[in-house]
This record gives structure tokens, C-alpha cells and sequence, in this order.
């Protein structure tokens, strides 16, 4: 299983999320979430060949949006903050098998980034997030 399918796995088991999950492209309708790959770095290389190395990524959340300022947008910005929580506060971390140990998940955007679509009267909220893990010699 690839590095992004566990981490899909993983994210599927936040109760916010109860629609289908995309990967690296997103459907623009309520409610709708995409994982979307950013980089793979190696952090630290070791002399036996270990390394430590971070996985990074973004989750994109599709919400209503409202021109005026309004209840609607106050809420999409508050489901998604909750999405942004779950991730802060997991303790049970992706599994990347055999081979790896994974450190630590962090989120990199405290306050999600923002693209709306006023003709659609939608906006996609995202944050980006880190998975920093050890990676044993090949």
C-alpha cells in the first residue's frame, strides 16, 4: 500500500468526514474533501542509510460560501476547523508497515487558505500537513 493510500485511510477515520475522498482533485460541491500530494523530502540521511524524511500534503474542504458575511461562511470555516483539530489531535499516527516509523503529524496552516467560486457560491478551504517519519535502510 502507498504512503498516500495509508494516509487516506487514516483520514477517512475523522467523523467530519462523511462524503467520498478524493485524491489530487476535487469535485467543487459541498461538503466534498481531496487529498492532494505536495513532497516527499528526506530530512536527514544517516551513514547507515536510514533516513528521516517528512511527507507532505494538503486536505482540501469544499463548503458554501456567501457573499455577504454571514452565519454560512461562519460555520464552513468552523467544519473545517474541526477537520484541522481532528489531524492536531490524533494520536494514533499513519501506519507506513515494515520498515518505517512515523513521528509525528503536523499541520502546517493554523488558519485554512481560502478560493472561492461565487458563481458556485462555494469555497474551498485547505491546509497543509506534514507527516514527519524514519524511514529504516532500504
Amino acid at each position: 500500500m502507498s504512503k498516500y493510500e495509508v494516509v487516506s485511510n487514516w483520514i477517512k477515520t475523522c467523523d467530519r468526514i462523511t462524503t467520498w475522498l478524493y485524491f489530487n482533485a476535487i469535485l467543487m460541491e459541498n461538503n466534498n474533501i481531496s487529498i492532494s500530494p505536495i513532497s516527499e523530502n528526506t530530512v536527514q540521511d544517516y551513514i547507515d542509510g536510514s533516513k528521516d524524511k517528512e511527507l507532505l500534503f494538503a486536505i482540501d474542504f469544499i463548503q458554501l460560501y456567501d457573499t455577504e458575511m454571514s452565519e454560512t461562511n461562519m460555520h464552513s470555516i468552523e467544519d473545517t476547523q474541526e477537520i484541522l483539530d481532528w489531524v492536531k489531535s490524533q494520536t494514533i499516527l499513519p501506519d507506513f508497515g515494515a520498515g518505517f516509523v512515523t513521528e509525528s503529524v503536523e499541520v502546517e496552516d493554523e488558519v485554512p487558505g481560502t478560493l472561492v467560486d461565487q458563481n458556485l457560491g462555494l469555497c474551498k478551504y485547505q491546509f497543509n500537513c506534514k507527516i514527519k517519519f524514519f524511514q529504516e535502510k532500504e
